[in-house]
């Protein structure tokens, strides 16, 4: 074969089960009324503000509760008979939460939090560390993976391997995203309690490695 001697690749995979660690609890703060637009926004204050004192009492660190989306204005429906939205006379204030917690505050912010907001779902989720140490396991696997792979064609091709001399890591080099597609939703209601607790099933999530490996054939 000369210097150029041919280069035989063997691709692995390896695959970690692993529970989520972490809840991220979508909300939505609405308040509504018939007499102003301040008085809407003034009543979704109140609102806003009980459920943060709540999730203070759950110790819910604040840079892990996010404000978005706020609007306020008259309120709008659409008028059939004119083809387009008209004003209802009411007057909205609403906006949006995002709340991330370790899993087992989930039920207890879910239960909690509807005594004040709509409950949009929860998404359970890995953490960066623990996904990144995940994935470190799991590109062990796709190693020992290709490892027998090379050893079992290279029998079955009667091929003699030699020198390792390409490695790749993912494929395309993107870190696969470990979250959890599953959702639970609580309807909210005001004879919710502060201190009730929903039971959510945390669920398992799947991360994923692949590797290529080189070898020169002797």
């Amino acid at each position: 074969m000369g210097k150029n001697k041919t280069v035989v690749s063997f691709a692995g995979e390896g695959f970690v089960k692993v529970t989520p660690n972490q809840a991220v609890v979508n909300l939505t703060v609405n308040a509504r009324s018939n007499a102003s637009p301040e008085d809407a926004v003034a009543a979704q204050c109140k609102l806003k503000n009980s459920l943060l004192e709540f999730l203070q009492r759950l110790k819910v660190d604040d840079k892990n509760i996010l404000s978005s989306g706020y609007t306020n204005g008259p309120e709008l429906e659409y008028d059939s008979t004119k083809h387009k939205n008209v004003e209802t006379g009411w007057f909205l204030a609403t906006e949006s939460v995002t709340v991330r917690v370790e899993t087992a505050l989930a039920g207890k912010v879910s239960g909690g939090a509807s005594k004040w907001a709509k409950v949009d779902g929860t998404t359970f989720v890995v953490s960066r560390t623990l996904a990144r140490k995940t994935q470190e396991e799991a590109t062990e696997i796709a190693i020992a993976d290709a490892e027998a792979k090379a050893a079992k064609r290279a029998t079955r091709l009667k091929l003699t391997l030699g020198k390792l001399v390409g490695f790749v890591e993912g494929g395309s080099g993107q870190t696969p995203q470990p979250q959890m597609n599953r959702q639970y939703s609580l309807a909210g209601g005001a004879e919710a309690h502060s201190d009730s607790q929903s039971s959510l099933s945390v669920g398992e999530a799947e991360i994923s490695a692949s590797v290529v490996l080189a070898y020169k054939l002797k």
